[in-house]
Formats: structure tokens, C-alpha cells, sequence
């Protein structure tokens, strides 16, 4: 999926080292009950446990190809709704990467899984 941008891939164990420098930042967890990656092998636990999750996203500058963080749409089909979940490296708040990630999830929940009401958290 791509937007303006960015563009949503499936995440590989070869971005381990980024991911740990995204998610090593203990302001990403304020608000959630996670915490922050201490080391790179909690980044490959990570992305090892994630990435078998369906609608599990890496987000990607379109221009450099760059991992700035991950998204998710996870759906519960017999009440037809869906939760979206993202987290954005710092340097990249503000810039309008969580608003396109969200259209993008919204468009695959709404288009290709016909939910009736997505919603939004941090994770």
C-alpha cells in the first residue's frame, strides 16, 4: 500500500537494527503499557512475533525507502470493526505519517474486509 509519502510493507528481521533505534526511544510508550526495546534481540522478538500477524505493517518513506515505524489493522470479523495501531520514529511526529497509514489501514479495512467502524490506538 502506498501513499503520498510512504508506503506499508511487511516487515523482515533484516530491519531489526532500525527497528531497535525507532522503538529504543522510551517516549514512544508513554501512553501504553509497553516498553522500550533494550537491545536489538527485543527488536527481533518483536518483529519475529508481529510479522505472523496478519495486517502487520513496516511504514517506509516512499523517497529513501526508510523504516519510520510500524502499523497494524487488527480485525474482529464477527462484529465486522477493526483497530488501527501505529508507531512513528520521533523525527517523523508532526509530519502527517500517522494520518497517511491510517488512510491507508482504513482503506484496507473498509474496501477489502467490509468492517462498519475502524478505530485508533497507540501501541
Amino acid at each position: 500500500m502506498k501513499n503520498k509519502q510512504i508506503n506499508l510493507s511487511p516487515l523482515t528481521i533484516q530491519e531489526a537494527k532500525n527497528e531497535f533505534e525507532i522503538f529504543k526511544n522510551p517516549k514512544l510508550f508513554i501512553y501504553t503499557k509497553r516498553q522500550a526495546f533494550q537491545n536489538i534481540q527485543n527488536a527481533e522478538n518483536f518483529i519475529n512475533s508481529h510479522r505472523q500477524m496478519p495486517n502487520f505493517f513496516g511504514i517506509y518513506l516512499n523517497q529513501k525507502q526508510k523504516l519510520i515505524g510500524n502499523c497494524q489493522l487488527s480485525i474482529d470479523k464477527n462484529q465486522q470493526k477493526g483497530e488501527i495501531a501505529y508507531s512513528i520514529y520521533e523525527p517523523y511526529w508532526g509530519k502527517g505519517i500517522a494520518t497517511e497509514a491510517a488512510e491507508c489501514l482504513l482503506k484496507l479495512g473498509f474496501s477489502s474486509y467490509s468492517l462498519n467502524k475502524i478505530s485508533a490506538s497507540l501501541y
